[in-house]
Formats: C-alpha cells, sequence, structure tokens
C-alpha cells in the first residue's frame, strides 16, 4: 500500500515536468513570433522604400518619353 503514494508522486512530477516544458514551448513561440514580425515590419519598410523610387523613375521615363516623341509645350501634347 505504500506504493501507491510515491506512485501518485511520480506521477504528479511528470505532469509538472510536461507542463514546465509545455511553458518553455509556449514563450519559445512567443519570442520567435516577435522577431518575425520584426523583421516583416523592416521588410515592409524596404518596399515601401522601393516603391517611392519606383515611382520616382516612372515619371521620369515618361518626362523622358515625352521629350523623345516631339511632344514639347507648343505641341499641344505636353504639359503648358
Amino acid at each position: 500500500m505504500s506504493d501507491v503514494p510515491c506512485k501518485s508522486k511520480a506521477v504528479g512530477s511528470r505532469w509538472v515536468g510536461v507542463l514546465v516544458a509545455l511553458a518553455l514551448v509556449a514563450a519559445g513561440v512567443t519570442v520567435q513570433w516577435g522577431v518575425l514580425l520584426a523583421k516583416l515590419d523592416g521588410v515592409e519598410t524596404a518596399l515601401s522604400e522601393i516603391r517611392v523610387d519606383y515611382r520616382s523613375i516612372e515619371r521620369r521615363l515618361s518626362f523622358l518619353e515625352g521629350r523623345l516623341s516631339g511632344a514639347g509645350p507648343g505641341s499641344g501634347g505636353g504639359s503648358p
């Protein structure tokens, strides 16, 4: 009969070990999620900068295309 309490304690300590392991896993996942979000913010910032540069290049290209096609201020195709 004295074996039953020992088994109960062993089973209880196993569950405590499982719960501690789950808590550590949850903490690790939380930290990794934060790292992922920080990296995604950096990617979003870089993409925004690239988008601004692309628009600037697109405007310059449109201006040059207008000059090459002969659309000047006097020909009605350009801006006044």
